[in-house]
């Protein structure tokens, strides 16, 4: 596998770890909207998960995805 690809499959990894963290300290105050919003994207994260661990440029896309998600709902809170 590509070695560039592996280190930015692990860098948005840990971008995506980080802010989902950031999100659940978030939902520890916010609103049922909110939880039922997170409850939608959390099952998305564990599935951007798992596809990048045989990264490829389509998984590297949808970690890209994903974190905009997160950060546009983090935004949000």
């Amino acid at each position: 596998m590509n070695t560039k690809l592996d280190e930015h499959a692990d860098a948005l990894l840990e971008q995506l770890e980080g802010l989902s963290d950031e999100v659940r300290l978030k939902l520890h105050l916010a609103s049922m909207d909110a939880r039922d919003k997170w409850r939608t994207l959390e099952p998305e994260i564990a599935d951007a998960k798992k596809r990048a661990k045989i990264a490829s440029e389509a998984s590297l896309d949808a970690l890209r995805d994903m974190k905009k998600a997160l950060e546009k709902f983090s935004a949000s809170l």
